[in-house]
């Protein structure tokens, strides 16, 4: 507080809150508009949970290609996996309540 040239007394408390409060918000607003959101998804697509660059898949590949051992056995061993094959439909071995977020629905 503090008392003006016609010794009113001034609160600044307020005052401070409310241009803190302005300074803030222009401030903000042009973070707020800088990123546009994006309409369609990116032309190549990067898996989340792999952990490989292209070079080394790359690398993997040409292996393979050459029949160079272990790449080729391993490689021949994942495609005789049942797992592998492309009918086999996604199945999830985890309960449903386990993956829910809102009320799950009724199993049918």
């Amino acid at each position: 507080m503090f008392t003006d040239e016609n010794g009113v007394t001034v609160r600044r408390t307020p005052l401070l809150a409310v241009v803190t409060s302005l300074l803030l918000g222009v401030l903000a607003a042009p973070a707020a508009r800088s990123a546009p959101a994006a309409r369609f998804a990116p032309a190549a697509f990067a898996h989340p949970g792999v952990t490989v660059s292209q070079g080394q898949l790359d690398f993997a590949r040409g292996k393979v290609l050459a029949g160079a051992q272990p790449w080729k056995g391993a490689f021949d061993q994942m495609l005789a996996s049942r797992y592998a094959d492309p009918a086999r439909p996604p199945t999830s071995t985890s309960p449903p309540t386990a993956t829910c977020r809102r009320p799950c629905p009724a199993r049918t």
